[in-house]
This record gives structure tokens, sequence and C-alpha cells, in this order.
């Protein structure tokens, strides 16, 4: 704001001194004026004498608008600029969100490995589980088996005895029989 007051009182002067130079050259041309007519009068410095700015240079000085469209044109690089630092802080913003989902995905791979490794170890464990079950019907085989031939032991042995019994019946009766032939001889005689 200040920026701009200062070319508005700038253009003013301008103006100022351009209406000053005009009124100037009316006042030469309707009054007649002779040039020797200032002898005797004090006549200021030639070096104060400055040519003073026509209509052409007061038109001229509306050249400052010039300098406001560059500003303004700077103004527009600027807002380029922010809109181009905008546009880097939105793509920084999607790199960190890309990044963000990497490590997500990063996590859902490793929580997916420890649910494998996970798996892995029941799996093992059910393995080892079976492995003991197996070996604890193979002994419940084996002893069963070894019940078997216990019994099977039991079972000779008692048709062992039993056939020690046949044979002792046997001998039994062989030896009723040897008696009763005994007393068959006996009676006879």
């Amino acid at each position: 704001m200040s920026t701009d007051k200062g070319l508005f009182s700038k253009r003013i002067v301008w103006i100022g001194a351009g209406i000053a130079a005009v009124a100037v050259v009316v006042a030469t041309q309707f009054f007649d004026i002779p040039s020797n007519s200032g002898v005797g009068t004090i006549v200021p410095a030639q070096r104060f004498q400055a040519t003073q700015p026509g209509a052409g240079d007061v038109n001229a000085s509306l050249g400052v608008g010039s300098t406001q469209v560059v500003t303004v044109v700077g103004a527009d690089g600027d807002h380029a600029l922010n809109d181009h630092a905008l546009n880097d802080h939105a793509l920084n913003d999607h790199a960190f969100n890309d990044h963000a989902i990497n490590d997500h995905a990063i996590n859902d791979h490793a929580i997916n490995d420890h649910a494998i490794n996970d798996h892995a170890i029941n799996d093992h464990a059910l393995n080892d589980h079976a492995l003991n079950d197996h070996a604890i019907n193979d002994h419940a085989i084996n002893d069963h088996a070894i019940n078997d031939h216990a019994l099977n032991d039991h079972a000779l042995n008692d048709h062992a005895i039993n056939d020690h019994a046949i044979n002792d019946h046997a001998i039994n009766d062989h030896a009723i029989n040897d008696h009763a032939a005994a007393d068959g001889n006996a009676s006879a005689n």
C-alpha cells in the first residue's frame, strides 16, 4: 500500500509540472512579451532554467504504470512460485503418504510372516503331537502284544497242565486197569 501511495504522489508531481509547463507556453503565446524587455532586470542563472516537461513528457511520465505492470507480473510470478511450492508440498505429502502406505504394507507383510511362522509352529506342534500319539499307540500295541504273548503263554501252560492232567488221568486209568487185571487174576486162582 505504501508503494502505491508513493507512486500516486509522484504522478501528481509530474502532472502538476506538466500543467505548469503548458501554462507557461500558453502565457508566452497570448501575452506578447518582447525578448529584450528584460533589460535591467535580474535574470535567473542559466543553471536554474531547466527545460520544463511538455505534454509528451507528461504522457511519458505515465511510464510509471509500466513499472506497476511489471510489479503485477512479478506478483503473478510470486504467486506462480507459491503455487509451485504448494505443488511441491503436495508432492512431498504424497510421497509421505506413499511411504506410510509402504510402511503399512511392510507391517502387514511382517504380520503375515508372523502368522505364517505361528502356523508353521502350530503345524510342527501338531506333527509332534501326532508323533507322540503314534508312539503311544505303538507302545500300546506292544503292550497288547506282550499281553497277548502272556495270554498265549498262559494258555500254553494251561494246555500243558491239562495235558499233564490227561496224562495223569490216563496213568490212573491204566493203574485202575492194571488193578482190575490183578483182581481178575486173583479171583481165577
